[in-house]
């Protein structure tokens, strides 16, 4: 099988990642891969041939049996050639295409773009979804047809230590309680929630891994509240799940998700976790494996962190059935593996 996989940049973002543990998967079962992306900005290194092409260069792909696309760019891009493609194109859609754009830009913008990444979508022949629910919205309310699920996988080395920081190793040794979340720092993210209930809290701190538009409110909101010795920020880190390590319970409080790797990453490291009552996550695992918190309720996240830490063995052991058994990285790639023997 020869596929070319089409990415907008080779920067270290989750999407990309995805792809990156999709690719070599498919390059261990023999599979022949090329990666064309178009932002010169590299993190990423891929076990196989990469390319950076513009995004109006026409390339011939009639040599390959698949084209993946990922993200927006790649999609217009299959969309802008497509009369010219005669490869059977697959999409993967990893996120709620209109609430993201509204949490960066405005309701506007949302629409606006939604619209048109619904048509580049649609000039595709199969488009994956990351959820069920992901599935059901493009199905009702966009009226798709060729779709499908695959759920993410995560597989990261567990072994590979981190030194400790000297304010967690503080916050530790004075018996605190550690809460961890690894984010890109948005408003969707949720984070505030937690910051909100730390001074009811006070056997509980904070470490806060990863960097965006949101962390100087979350830093000025940590202030106001008084727990800024309580509430760590360490910015974007590499690998960092390597922080985890030092977690007590991992904190997924997001208002939208399309499948977070980090939190199939706590799932790796045992952690036990406190999760939005949103339908994504209600979809990924159940009340047994995770405790839910309902989105803007400071009593019930307050409650439902207490909780985690009463229940932290049977979460831990839980979560950590339920990943092996559905969120690796060999899981994942088996069923995309699956269906594009399917379609050739």
């Amino acid at each position: 099988m020869k596929i070319a996989v089409i990415l907008p940049s080779l920067k270290d973002k989750a999407p990309i990642q995805v792809a990156k543990n999709i690719i070599k998967y498919f390059i261990n079962k023999k599979c022949i891969v090329d990666v064309f992306y178009f932002d010169e900005y590299v993190d990423l290194v891929f076990p196989c041939n990469t390319y950076r092409i513009s995004i109006y260069e026409k390339i011939d792909f009639n040599s390959y049996d698949i084209i993946h696309s990922h993200m927006l760019r790649p999609n217009f891009y299959i969309w802008l050639h497509r009369k010219r493609i005669n490869t059977y194109c697959i999409s993967t859609l990893h996120n709620d295409i209109k609430k993201v754009l509204k949490d960066y830009y405005n309701n506007f913008i949302a629409y606006f773009f939604t619209f048109f990444w619904i048509q580049f979508l649609k000039s595709h022949d199969y488009v994956v979804c990351l959820s069920n629910y992901a599935k059901r919205e493009l199905e009702n309310n966009y009226n798709f047809k060729r779709l499908g699920v695959i759920h993410n996988g995560r597989t990261v080395d567990i072994n590979c230590s981190s030194s400790v920081d000297l304010s967690i190793k503080n916050n530790k040794e004075k018996g605190l309680i550690c809460l961890g979340v690894l984010a890109n720092l948005s408003r969707i993210k949720g984070v505030h929630q937690i910051i909100d209930v730390l001074p009811d809290l006070s056997q509980f701190f904070l470490i806060i891994i990863g960097d965006g538009p949101e962390r100087t409110n979350l830093e000025l909101l940590a202030t106001q509240r008084n727990v800024s010795d309580r509430c760590l920020f360490f910015g974007h880190q590499p690998e960092a799940h390597r922080f985890l390590s030092f977690v007590d319970i991992y904190m997924m409080t997001s208002y939208s998700e399309g499948f977070p790797l980090a939190l199939l990453e706590s799932a790796q490291y045992k952690k036990p976790t406190v999760c939005s009552n949103i339908p994504i996550f209600n979809e990924f695992f159940s009340n047994e494996e995770v405790v839910f918190f309902d989105l803007d309720d400071k009593l019930d996240l307050t409650l439902a962190i207490k909780s985690a830490y009463e229940r932290k063995d049977s979460l831990s052991d839980n979560i950590f059935f339920k990943y092996c058994n559905n969120y690796t990285n060999d899981i994942m790639g088996d069923k995309y593996f699956n269906l594009f023997k399917s379609i050739l």
